[in-house]
């Protein structure tokens, strides 16, 4: 049965980051995920659409905040497959550190790539192996000090790779600036 990842990104919010290694440290192939460097198997906004991101409080009032912001960021957070959640379980996802190649093999019956990108696009594309990926689902980051929606988390399919580089593309609002972001999936 396939699974998706849908919502795990809070996961990783919550547990405060993606996993950076101290310096000087590289992560070993053979052992397993530490589980800050992971996202969790369930995902929250499938398992419990209720608890999912926090949305904005409801209002009769509009008002005006001003224009959009640009993008100012656009990263490959994760990538979730098959073949990572079976030799690591129960995680499915690896985050993507700064180094842009995944340092687990990926591949299996299914891939998921998450990407986070902060600010607003005009559009955006993704591919994988370059060919062009279908965008699952997207999640909203909200500031909690306004409820103000100040990015998106995006899941892109994946499935039928084994490995290639995944590369995700969002032009900002406003400015048209052209932002990329690419992983390395081994």
């Amino acid at each position: 049965m396939k699974k998706h990842v849908v919502g795990a990104v809070m996961g990783l919010w919550m547990l405060g980051g993606c996993g950076v290694e101290a310096p000087g440290e590289a992560p070993s192939a053979e052992a397993a995920p530490a589980p800050a460097a992971t996202l969790p198997l369930m995902s929250p906004l499938r398992a419990h659409p209720a608890e999912s991101a926090p949305l904005a409080p409801p209002s009769d009032e509009v008002r005006a905040q001003g224009p959009a912001p640009e993008l100012y960021k656009v990263v490959v957070l994760a990538v979730c497959s098959a073949a990572f959640e079976a030799v690591y379980t129960p995680y499915q996802c690896e985050a993507v550190t700064s180094g842009g190649t995944t340092a687990f093999n990926h591949g299996g019956a299914w891939m998921e790539v998450i990407t986070e990108e902060r600010g607003y696009r005009a559009s955006g594309s993704a591919t994988m192996a370059g060919n062009a990926t279908t965008q699952l689902a997207t999640q909203n980051i909200v500031d909690p000090s306004t409820s103000t929606i100040i990015g998106y988390y995006r899941w892109w399919l994946a499935d039928g790779y084994a490995s290639g580089t995944f590369t995700y593309t969002a032009t900002s609002i406003n400015t048209y600036q052209v932002w990329n972001a690419s992983v390395s999936i081994l």
